[in-house]
């Protein structure tokens, strides 16, 4: 029987193969943590599929230090002023000894506003998951998954909307090969959205497939987390969620208190999945709502308290992260100011902010 296909799809940074195996490591090792799940091998059942679009990125990356004219041009061909144009080619030439820069502000920046970078990104998952989806046989049902970190959220988002509504290699996925569960944490595919109605895509949750792409859709964000609170994904519009929907509570939203701190990263993509708050509903979404008790998570969420930092560090982590102050802006200057102030005092604390590091 062909297991479950569970994806993992990074964010912004610089990515190598095998970027997920601390990930998988991570979800294998909670679920294994469980009695409710101990009758169900996680081997038996799923099995991992990693999502790497940094190649992308870093072609583009490399033409930001060499070809600065052309760059340039395309920035200002896709709605960048004059001076919004120069300023971003200015700070990609300071990033000497540290790109951080390069690898995480301008990835979001290259994702928004450079549809060709996109564009090829979306167009190469979608040939990978098709491609891992045609390899379950025609008479078994297809289950896979979805597991998305921050930019990769958006990239996910996007990528689905395409994959279930326009055609690649003649390919068109049907609604009954819709996902089981998508998970999204620190969520910022509204941000990036680059259209009008972004609750009118095909990326809802629905008990009926002609509704929705997925079965399931978790929400999962931390409350210091700055970059899902530019603009949150924590309300859906009413037309998003229909009474159907409702009932069967095909939405979760996972809202994290801002004690549970483990890691000045609050962003990190590890930070949220160790959480029981976070990987018990994916569990319960993946199998069934009864495999975990309400007993045993109770139970696990206070032994996750024993990990927490020491309530004066805590208190410090919310003085200090309460006040990068997302703002209402949606523009790259915002997305800027809010990815470096959070990056500078991570790092300021010693502590790899770098989801390429420290994830």
């Amino acid at each position: 029987m062909t297991r479950h296909q569970v994806f993992l799809v990074h964010g912004m940074g610089d990515f190598n193969d095998r970027w997920s195996a601390e990930i998988q490591k991570l979800l294998k090792e909670a679920y294994e943590s469980y009695e409710g799940t101990s009758h169900s091998p996680f081997d038996d059942l799923f099995e991992f599929r990693e999502i790497n679009y940094n190649k992308f990125f870093e072609e583009r990356r490399e033409a930001w230090k060499n070809k600065t004219e052309e760059i340039n041009l395309l920035l200002k061909s896709n709605g960048f002023s004059d001076k919004a144009a120069e300023k971003l080619m200015n700070l990609a030439g300071q990033t000497e000894g540290d790109d951080f820069f390069r690898t995480h502000v301008l990835d979001v920046i290259m994702y928004r506003y450079m549809p060709q970078v996109a564009e090829q990104i979306r167009r190469d998952i979608q040939l990978q998951i098709l491609e891992a989806l045609d390899e379950f046989p025609e008479n078994q049902s297809v289950k896979w998954s979805i597991v998305a970190h921050s930019l990769g959220t958006s990239v996910v988002h996007d990528t689905l909307h395409a994959v279930f509504t326009h055609r690649v290699n003649d390919k068109l996925l049907s609604r009954s090969d819709r996902l089981s569960v998508l998970l999204m944490v620190a969520n910022v595919s509204r941000l990036l959205w680059n259209d009008v109605d972004f609750y009118g895509t095909a990326v809802r949750p629905n008990p009926l497939p002609s509704k929705g792409i997925c079965k399931r859709y978790l929400n999962a964000q931390h409350t210091l987390d700055p970059f899902p609170r530019v603009k949150p994904f924590n309300k859906p519009a009413d037309k998003w969620l229909d009474e159907n929907a409702r009932l069967e509570k095909s939405y979760t939203h996972i809202q994290i208190p801002k004690v549970e701190v483990t890691d000045w990263n609050v962003h990190g993509f590890a930070h949220y999945l160790a959480n029981p708050r976070v990987h018990v509903p994916l569990f319960r979404s993946l199998l069934f709502d009864s495999a975990i008790s309400g007993s045993e998570k109770t139970e696990k969420q206070k032994e996750y308290k024993q990990s927490f930092l020491s309530e004066n560090v805590t208190q410090r982590v919310i003085e200090e992260l309460n006040a990068v102050k997302p703002g209402a802006r949606d523009d790259w200057e915002q997305l800027t100011e809010s990815i470096t102030t959070f990056r500078n005092i991570v790092l300021g604390k010693g502590i790899a902010a770098s989801e390429g590091e420290g994830r």
